[in-house]
């Protein structure tokens, strides 16, 4: 059973953001697909001189968060996407993403040299932050979430 395309839990903070609505930094090429959040995604593959899109986000209250993406493979029979993300002016750390030919959803994680093996937090105070993401392999990423409680992703 795949989680649905934007879970909701009661007493559970969360914030949607469709990655093909950045709020400034690099744009990237938006495709369609009927299967993807509002029948869109982006399309970001690296160029050699990557630079970050932009998302911003507020979270209502000082906190531990983190932050999903509902990605699939950029070119077939990938299983693995690499992006570079980082949280407000932290550094632009590796993350190796588990992707697929299907869409699903990615804790982002500092993990440069491993598989996705432990969430990783970002401590936020309350209000206004910027997610900045540039890829490393090619991606499509449909939808980012930032919340409390990642277990409703599972």
């Amino acid at each position: 059973v795949f989680p649905a395309m934007k879970p909701t839990r009661e007493g559970v903070f969360v914030q949607y953001i469709e990655a093909e609505m950045p709020s400034g930094g690099a744009l990237y090429d938006v495709a369609a697909d009927p299967a993807a959040s509002g029948g869109k995604h982006l399309h970001v593959s690296p160029t050699g001189k990557e630079k970050a899109t932009e998302y911003a986000f507020r979270v209502p209250e000082k906190g531990t968060y983190f932050v999903l993406i509902r990605l699939r493979a950029g070119q077939p029979g990938s299983r693995r996407t690499t992006l570079r993300f980082c949280v407000d002016d932290g550094p632009m750390d590796r993350s190796r993403l588990r992707s697929g030919p299907a869409w699903g959803w990615c804790m982002a994680a500092h993990n440069p040299n491993q598989s996705l093996t432990c969430l990783q937090s970002f401590k936020l105070a309350a209000g206004e932050h910027v997610l900045k993401i540039a890829p490393e392999s090619p991606a499509r990423i449909d939808v980012i979430a930032i919340t409390d409680n990642p277990r409703m992703f599972d």
